[in-house]
């Protein structure tokens, strides 16, 4: 971890510590502690554990066999005494068995590598869309905060008006029901707040605080291609981590196919026996052998692994598909939600503030009912709501694809 990563780590994590005064955190804080999240720190030790160990793999070198036979001469002309043989054999794999098995090493940590950025990229995900959609429930609670107070002067004034014997009961009544129900609106809101905090301290690989989080910093402004330059660049999934891990463990389990086949092959011993002959003294011989494979031998591994490689590749298509469905959701949830958001800012909004303005210009003048105010008023903060949504819901649709847009670079792995 470079040094200005782990120093906005430590601020942050100071910052959600139990006991901050201000538990508040911005989109950029958010998707920097995703990125260590647990989840991802365990497949990034997975790598570099698999790395370490990658670099003592055996070659092409089998098992060194070393004899001793001591033993004694038992002659019956009483020619007697010990003697001993000694032997050193070391074998060779003559097939490609030290390039199977680093292919198919390099392979793995390559899956390893891809698992390591689908993870990251999942917790990005997940923490941006709990970070937006918190943003939004805040703004959804200050919509309703302010509701609740001009609903409330509303009633107070009326209140008056019935006590003076210029307004109905029946009109105070309705002003109370509406002030009852966006309380509830307010308490349903908080909840839901809470809910999005937690999941985005989780996402964040965060302990849930009990006292909450609230956004802080402006909201993320992605910048994305052009809508034709975005579809041709999504169009070959390449880079995508769950594609690129998918296709690696395919070719891995192609490769230790590979490596079994190699480990079958005949092999080639060389070595020496040192044999003590008595009083002639020491004799040395030269060994040379060559090791054919059992009839039928590795047949059951090497079936095993044509299997994988089948498997693999059914899961490699399934995944590509998978992955084609989710970018074209993902297309047409970018071009749906600016439509809804236009249609809001455009329409619904202009028109609902413009409805409610007139129809309390109209009870000021005492031409129109309070009644009629009222229903003008609970559809303005219905829009006003609506807006926020439609905010939240075409932010989420850039940042998703601006976010699997920045993984289709993926770096070598050796």
């Amino acid at each position: 971890m470079n040094a200005p990563r782990l120093a906005l780590l430590l601020a942050v994590l100071g910052l959600l510590a139990p006991g901050s005064a201000t538990a508040q955190i911005t989109f950029d804080q958010a998707i920097a502690l995703a990125s260590q999240s647990p989840a991802v720190r365990a497949a990034g030790d997975a790598l570099a554990a698999r790395r370490a160990g990658d670099e003592h793999l055996g070659g092409t070198l089998g098992p060194l066999q070393a004899v001793v036979m001591p033993g004694g001469r038992l002659a019956p002309d009483g020619d007697q005494g010990l003697e001993v043989q000694a032997s050193l054999v070391q074998s060779w794999t003559l097939g490609p068995l030290a390039r199977s098995r680093r292919d198919a090493a390099r392979e793995e940590r390559g899956e390893l590598a891809a698992q390591e950025r689908a993870r990251a990229l999942a917790a990005n995900l997940e923490a941006g869309r709990q970070w937006i959609l918190l943003r939004t429930l805040e703004e959804v609670s200050a919509e309703l905060d302010e509701r609740v107070a001009v609903t409330d002067e509303l009633v107070a004034r009326l209140a008056r008006g019935v006590e003076l014997g210029v307004i109905a009961a029946a009109d105070l009544a309705d002003a109370r029901a509406l002030l009852a129900e966006v309380r509830q609106e307010q308490l349903a809101a908080e909840g839901a707040r809470f809910e999005a905090s937690t999941a985005l301290q989780l996402a964040m690989g965060q302990p849930p605080d009990p006292a909450g989080l609230h956004t802080a910093g402006p909201a993320p402004a992605p910048v994305l291609p052009t809508r034709d330059d975005l579809a041709t660049r999504l169009e070959s999934l390449d880079g995508l981590p769950s594609v690129e891990s998918a296709r690696r463990a395919e070719a891995a389990a192609r490769q230790r196919g590979a490596e079994q086949a190699a480990a079958s092959a005949p092999s080639l011993q060389l070595g020496g026996q040192l044999e003590h002959s008595g009083p002639a003294g020491w004799t040395l011989f030269g060994l040379v052998g060559l090791q054919l494979p059992a009839p039928g031998q590795g047949r059951r591994a090497r079936s095993l692994a044509d299997a994988e490689v089948a498997a693999s590749a059914a899961a490699r298509e399934s995944v590509e598909q998978s992955a084609r469905g989710e970018l074209a959701v993902a297309i047409h949830e970018l071009d749906h939600s600016r439509e809804v958001l236009a249609q809001v800012r455009e329409a619904l909004l202009p028109a609902a503030e413009e409805a409610r303005a007139l129809r309390d210009r109209a009870v000021a003048l005492g031409e129109g009912t309070v009644l009629a105010l009222l229903d003008a008023q609970r559809r303005e903060l219905a829009a006003r709501i609506d807006a926020a949504h439609a905010r939240g819901d075409a932010l989420w649709a850039e940042l998703r694809l601006w976010l699997l847009l920045s993984t289709l670079d993926p770096s070598e792995v050796s």
